[in-house]
């Protein structure tokens, strides 16, 4: 899979156009809904419900990069993330290991770092 490196650079058209939008509109964004899979190149159709190889620093390595990208930018200010039970045992309606749950999974400790969680 791509390295958090290559994928900040694959956000940085994205993340281009969505400046442009947030300058000619006068207002901030803030993602309604981002996820990943821990599947290899999760990043290349996150909406994908299955399929892929299991591969749990893929999900880590897209959360990285979406917060090294945009975190930055002051009309950037914030995102949901896709899709996670707030039942602390429960990871997924079917507990699918390819689900788009971070808990438990390395992807889980990026997101508290990026979230504010930093010691």
């Amino acid at each position: 899979g791509a390295d958090t490196a290559r994928l900040v650079k694959g956000w940085q058209p994205h993340r281009k156009r969505l400046a442009t939008v947030a300058r000619r509109a006068g207002r901030p964004v803030l993602f309604l809904e981002a996820g990943y899979r821990p599947v290899s190149d999760t990043h290349r159709e996150p909406w994908r419900y299955k399929g892929g190889t299991y591969d749990l620093e893929a999900q880590r390595r897209a959360y990285e990069a979406m917060f090294i990208c945009l975190s930055g930018e002051s009309w950037w200010k914030g995102v949901y993330i896709w899709k996670t039970f707030t039942g602390p045992r429960r990871r997924s309606r079917a507990d699918d290991d390819r689900s788009f749950s971070f808990r438990g999974r390395p992807a889980e400790a990026a997101l508290s770092e990026w979230f504010g969680g930093r010691e």
